[in-house]
């Protein structure tokens, strides 16, 4: 029997560029693509990120896959553990991120923040306290 998996799958603007900046800024690996597109887009790739997948591909309008870029914004957020909530978010920033909230400690144990990243998806990273 196979046990119940959760795995964001992102569509953005720029397959190969989102694949290098969450290289980048996340340490992301990248385990899979595929990209038979006469117009090279990348129909699926896979990335192992922080122990986890995470899957995305370029924009398909005809079949309904539209990226945040073409709609305008994301109404949810990624969260991310990872070990330094300051050094990731300075990384993000970097590589072409915009702050939403700058790093800060929270009265729920963590300490976080949040960008959105160039490709206009929303990511809450944090680090516990402590």
């Amino acid at each position: 029997m196979l046990s119940p998996t959760i795995v964001p799958y992102l569509c953005v603007f720029n397959t190969e560029s989102a694949i290098a900046f969450y290289k980048s800024v996340f340490g992301a690996a990248e385990l899979e693509r595929y990209q038979d597109e006469p117009g090279g887009r990348i129909g699926h790739a896979t990335l192992e990120l922080a122990g986890g997948i995470l899957y995305l591909s370029d924009e398909y309008p005809e079949i309904g896959v539209i990226s945040p870029t073409t709609l305008g914004g994301t109404p949810m957020a990624v969260h991310l553990t990872v070990g330094n909530v300051d050094s990731v978010f300075e990384l993000a920033l970097t590589h072409g991120a915009e702050a939403l909230r700058a790093p800060a400690d929270q009265g729920i144990g963590f300490r976080n923040a949040k960008f959105l990243d160039p490709f206009g998806h929303a990511w809450m990273i944090s680090t516990p306290l402590g």
